[in-house]
């Protein structure tokens, strides 16, 4: 579907409406559904707030045929942290670069044990290169003077 026209039309007959019903639920008459469909004239803004509503899309995917993917980190849900997780960050934060480190080397280690897929890693560390691998996990335990 290369048209918001075409989505339209799309949405329109999966769920089942006649461009007469569809006309009605947006306060616009038949031609206007025909020619939005046809690529004769694009609906306006409203319209396309008011479609996104009756065909539970959003108005990226009728503007464009894609739908809009917000990783930033401002988006990511907000955890509650428990008592032990701040008691963790705060004695992480009272140590010197080197042993912050360690700590860091010793509970990846545990971590990756544990979580042998590296993707579960990847997921939740935001600061780190995504495609780390257990090399480059092995050579951050060498210490280097």
């Amino acid at each position: 579907m290369q048209t918001i026209g075409e989505r339209i039309r799309y949405k329109r007959m999966t769920y089942k409406m006649s461009m007469q019903a569809l006309a009605d639920a947006l306060g616009k008459s038949k031609g206007n559904i025909s020619e939005y469909e046809k690529g004769k004239y694009e609906p306006s803004a409203q319209t396309v707030i008011a479609l996104s509503r009756i065909f539970q899309v959003s108005t990226d995917w009728l503007l464009t045929g894609e739908e809009y993917l917000n990783n930033s980190p401002e988006s990511a849900p907000v955890l509650k942290l428990t008592d032990t997780e701040t008691d963790l960050i705060s004695m992480f934060r009272l140590l010197d670069g080197r042993d912050q480190e360690d700590a860091y080397d010793n509970i990846y280690y545990k971590y990756k044990r544990v979580y042998k897929d590296s993707s579960h890693y990847q997921r939740y560390s935001v600061d780190r290169v995504a495609e780390e691998t257990d090399e480059d996990f092995g050579s951050s335990l060498i210490k280097k003077d």
